[in-house]
């Protein structure tokens, strides 16, 4: 299945460790991402403490930008899927929002479809639900993942090395 992929900024940069698993293990697992080169920091909550339009507007490009490829959006950061469920929701809710919105996104030739497809509602992995869940069922992807943990080191979760004399008191 191919979505849109939203890495989010953290996984380029403080947690490379998140974007490189994701990106080894999305083939084994039959997705085909196709990244969004172009796609903007969803803001982080940050944003939105001091205009939430203007959150709820980059969030929606990236959303409108996944639309214009015809595909779901996924990313693999929770801070993002959070920030852009409640932007998504705040459009759906408010067809007027998505109205003021989408005039700015017209500046670039996007529009976002507050119902469309190509919004947050698809995340990383959730074992059992989604894509891969449904049709493959929950062993069949953790056997996967485990075998490509075995086989190339990799996994969804970020770990930190810790120094071997560090003593918590």
């Amino acid at each position: 299945m191919r979505y849109a992929f939203w890495p989010g900024c953290v996984s380029k940069g403080a947690a490379p460790e998140l974007y490189q698993s994701m990106v080894r293990v999305a083939p084994e697992l039959g997705l085909e991402l196709e990244e969004l080169y172009d796609g903007n920091c969803t803001g982080a909550g940050v944003i939105s403490e001091h205009s939430m339009e203007a959150a709820d507007t980059l969030n929606a490009r990236n959303f409108a930008m996944a639309q214009r490829m015809d595909l779901p959006l996924i990313n693999i950061c929770s801070t993002c899927q959070g920030v852009q469920s409640m932007a998504q929701n705040r459009m759906r809710k408010n067809p007027k929002l998505a109205a003021e919105v989408n005039s700015v996104l017209a500046d670039e030739g996007l529009y976002y479809d507050a119902e469309g497809r190509g919004s947050a509602d698809h995340r990383g992995v959730e074992l059992g639900t989604g894509p891969f869940g449904d049709a493959a069922g929950p062993e069949r992807v953790l056997h996967r993942i485990f075998s490509l943990i075995d086989a190339a080191d990799a996994t969804f979760v970020i770990l930190r090395p810790q120094p071997k004399n560090l003593v918590i008191q």
